[in-house]
């Protein structure tokens, strides 16, 4: 998410740059410095040099005249990571934000239209929920196996977390280019650590609803294989209606329950 929000601003900004050939590759210099700069000082974590790398493919893709596949980017950043070190295949971070990012770009067109919006505010939480169902479904067995517990209001925390967390990070680079300025400096801190004060409160107030997360959930390796197996097959199922997939998926089922007996 603060990737994505980074580069769009930063296309916003530098699309004075766009319309001749010499300004584009300095364009896609600038971007691609600027995001690995900011993958650098949050410490190359597994999440946002995946993302990283995937912005990076959509923008040597771009100078090169070349159409950008989502898909192909998604795999192509994860070989590319897994080239420079073989053990994040075993960091539960890099799987989690790869299975999270698949999940929201195979899942998140169905499920938003499942309703219909014409007021703007309720489209906009729509198209939220419908990014945080499409990653829980994706997640889940993977992080059921890891963690053991499912949370039960992600819904209603997402909704308030992802936008506030949107405008943390836009506060926080105009505070970067503006903290010499002392008025506004201040104004603009005082602002974040009311922001970042209340988000972490609110959270805290989630997380201690009564019957927030369902815990103690286990499953084994072969389990959680067992589901994801199921979710592809009905996911073509929805999409294709072929009864072939939905008797695989209903099959797997059966034996991923028959497994935990």
């Amino acid at each position: 998410l603060h990737v994505g929000i980074i580069y769009l601003i930063l296309t916003k900004l530098l699309q004075f740059m766009l319309g001749r050939t010499n300004r584009y590759y300095v364009y896609g210099i600038i971007l691609l410095v600027t995001l690995w700069f900011y993958a650098a000082i949050t410490g190359f974590s597994a999440s946002i040099c995946r993302a990283t790398t995937m912005f990076s493919l959509v923008i040597i893709g771009d100078n090169l005249n070349r159409q950008v596949n989502i898909y192909n980017s998604i795999l192509a950043s994860a070989f590319i990571l897994l080239l420079t070190d073989p053990f994040w295949i075993f960091d539960v971070g890099f799987q989690l934000s790869y299975i999270a990012v698949l999940g929201i770009v195979t899942f998140q067109p169905s499920i938003e239209k499942w309703l219909s919006f014409k007021n703007t505010v309720l489209k906009y939480m729509w198209s939220i929920s419908a990014v945080s169902i499409a990653a829980q479904i994706s997640t889940f067995p993977l992080s059921v196996f890891y963690f053991h517990q499912f949370p039960i209001y992600f819904l209603l925390s997402n909704l308030i977390v992802i936008p506030i967390v949107g405008v943390v990070l836009i506060l926080c680079l105009f505070f970067l280019s503006t903290y010499y300025i002392p008025l506004i400096g201040i104004t603009i801190s005082n602002v974040l650590l009311v922001l970042v004060k209340g988000l972490n409160q609110y959270v805290a107030w989630v997380n201690v609803i009564p019957g927030a997360t369902i815990e103690n959930i286990s499953i084994t390796i072969n389990q959680c294989i067992l589901m994801y197996a199921m979710l592809i097959c009905f996911y073509i199922y929805f999409v294709t209606r072929r009864s072939d997939c939905l008797i695989i998926g209903l099959v797997t089922l059966l034996f991923a329950l028959g497994s935990a007996l």
